[in-house]
């Protein structure tokens, strides 16, 4: 069952990301606790030019990022019907169990799912994993906590 189909016009709306650090591509709300989305870098991105410049692969910490901004991407999706008052900013707080079993070239679509495992009223805990778009191949996994900033950086 899908929800909502958001395309990266779409995500912008809802996350304050912009290039080159958004890396979301696509994303589908699957329900009130489940998220997919696709992110993909490409081998002229900035992030990548000294990461390696022999042999470039996609940084771990941008991985976890993608999987951060896809679970805030749910956060704001859930909350767009709340006051503003209400409506916090998403921020990572914690990454716990943070696993990388393969690295990620240039080019390789990255299949990203995440699904919400406790909610309370400023903050969730999400599980990301991310595979290859062409197989099910597991390139990472982790937890993350999510946390609603309300006041101003």
């Amino acid at each position: 069952m899908c929800l909502c189909e958001l395309t990266r016009t779409a995500i912008q709306d809802l996350i304050p990301h912009r290039d080159p650090f958004l890396f979301l591509e696509s994303a589908r709300v699957e329900s009130e606790k489940e998220i997919s989305g696709l992110a993909v870098w490409s081998k002229t991105h900035p992030i990548l030019q000294g990461h390696f410049p022999q042999r470039p692969i996609v940084p771990g910490v941008c991985l976890i990022e993608a999987g951060a901004q896809l679970a805030g991407v749910l956060l704001r999706w859930q909350s767009q019907n709340m006051s503003a008052s209400q409506n916090g900013l998403g921020v990572l707080a914690s990454v716990q169990n943070a696993k990388f079993k393969r690295g990620l070239a240039p080019d390789e679509l990255l299949r990203i799912h995440c699904r919400v495992r406790a909610l309370s009223p400023r903050a969730f805990v999400v599980h990301c994993t991310g595979s290859m778009h062409t197989s099910s191949t597991l390139v990472f996994e982790n937890e993350i906590l999510l946390a609603q900033q309300f006041d101003p950086i």
